[in-house]
């Protein structure tokens, strides 16, 4: 009796003869095989030119599976017929893209095709456009573009002459800043990678901005108080740190004469004997040691 995959055949039979018809027999039923559901497909890059598709167990699939690819979208090739096989590794040159598309198999039939799973190989991406500029005094910011097939960036840094230095082997942002003194050479070297491999190098070149050298004197003053002289004097713009020397001896403070120190504090404390004549001499200058025009005050301890 003809039938339909998945459909039920139910029949009974009467004797005939000259004298007439039997009752009926008792119903006989048959389910027809129905076909087996189409298998769902996954895929993973499992290097730069392979690619793994596995799809899941059909229950009904008792005769195996039918497996085809596609290379570049061109015509479909069968590499599996009734397979028992739940997975498959098709390989390829990087920029191609590998399909595959799978049937399962029963006695009643085959299933549709499943969907097209299609993935495609890797290949080494473009170097990466880097540029930088000073984001503050000691600071600079790098940037640049993700091209096609990066996945993520090797970013490697350097000040100066000196080595390489590597800052991230597998950054996915496109942006990082370094920290530099006023006045050097920073430089930032990128490469875009992914399972194909590393890009080649985009480079940028940025030249911290000296500092600016004070621009006035600080004038200093003076407070007396039971032998102790407390000198003070004004912040000055662009200053971080004030040179101190000063001389007990009534001779001029030098670059070579008296004692001297180095803070960023606005005064400084000396207790000397009563009728020592102190020569105090404060210059501002900048973090790059760059110094301003100096002051200097007399003053004769109490």
């Amino acid at each position: 009796i003809p039938a339909e995959p998945g459909e039920k055949v139910s029949v009974r039979v009467r004797s005939e003869n000259l004298a007439g018809t039997s009752d009926p027999s008792a119903v006989v039923s048959v389910q027809m095989l129905a076909l087996p559901e189409s298998p769902v497909i996954k895929a993973e890059l499992t290097a730069a030119t392979s690619t793994r598709f596995i799809w899941e167990e059909v229950g009904t699939a008792t005769k195996g599976y039918n497996v085809q690819k596609s290379v570049n979208g061109g015509a479909w090739s069968t590499i599996g017929t009734g397979t028992k096989d739940l997975a498959t590794i098709l390989t390829g040159t990087a920029g191609q893209t590998l399909s595959l598309r799978v049937q399962s198999v029963n006695a009643a039939g085959v299933s549709d095709w499943s969907e097209t799973m299609t993935m495609r190989l890797p290949k080494v991406a473009a170097a990466p456009v880097v540029t930088g500029s000073p984001s503050s005094s000691s600071t600079a910011t790098f940037s640049w573009n993700t091209p096609d097939e990066a996945e993520t960036f090797r970013v490697e840094y350097r000040i100066g002459t000196e080595a390489w230095e590597l800052q991230s082997a597998g950054q996915v942002g496109s942006e990082t800043t370094v920290m530099a003194p006023a006045g050097t050479v920073v430089e930032v070297r990128v490469q875009a990678r992914n399972l194909a491999g590393d890009s080649g190098y985009g480079t940028a070149v940025v030249t911290m901005p000296d500092l600016p050298v004070p621009a006035k004197q600080s004038p200093v003053s003076v407070a007396l108080s039971a032998g102790n002289q407390i000198f003070s004097w004004e912040d000055v713009e662009d200053a971080s740190q004030y040179k101190i020397r000063y001389t007990t001896d009534g001779s001029e403070p030098s670059a070579v004469n008296g004692t001297q120190i180095v803070q960023s504090g606005l005064s400084y404390q000396l207790t000397q004997p009563k009728g020592t004549v102190v020569k105090f001499r404060v210059q501002p200058g900048n973090a790059q040691d760059v110094w301003g025009t100096s002051f200097t005050l007399t003053s004769t301890a109490s």
